[in-house]
């Protein structure tokens, strides 16, 4: 993303902070915020818990360890996913932001051999999605920052 390591830590940091009542709830003195997120391509998305733990800040890396759980009917057949959302300098103008996790599929040996066939292609998806969504909120997030008052 075209923002500089600084910046880009600010931006998620206010990401993960900014107050949105109908998906966000916020443990401001944590560090740590709460959020509803549906997650997944369209027509097989799932609404999932997003729970965030104070950002880690070292050298020029910001890390927020971060986990989702579904919600709702049938929760039990999508999986948790335990996950860092990482921030990192590239260079003086730009840092990528990624994340980096697991999760193990449910329903045990048959859930591993239906996730293996098919289903970790939707995950990857819905990883993917929420990345360039939390990537597009902070872009967002230091524009906002950095226009006059």
């Amino acid at each position: 993303m075209p923002l500089p390591a600084e910046k880009a830590r600010e931006a998620l940091v206010a990401t993960l902070a900014s107050v949105d009542l109908s998906r966000l709830s916020v443990d401001a003195d944590a560090g740590a915020a709460t959020a509803w997120y549906d997650v997944g391509p369209r027509g097989v998305s799932k609404r999932v818990l997003v729970r965030t733990q104070r950002a880690r800040i070292r050298d020029e890396v910001t890390i927020v360890p971060i986990r989702w759980e579904p919600t709702g009917l049938g929760s039990y057949l999508f999986p948790t996913l335990d996950a860092h959302l990482v921030v990192v300098r590239v260079n003086d103008v730009t840092s990528v932001v990624s994340i980096i996790g697991y999760y193990d599929a449910p329903l045990g040996r048959i859930g591993q051999a239906i996730d293996h066939a098919a289903l970790n292609a939707v995950a990857q998806r819905s990883v993917e999605l929420f990345v360039r969504e939390m990537a597009r909120r902070m872009e967002s997030q230091a524009q906002a920052s950095a226009a006059p008052a």
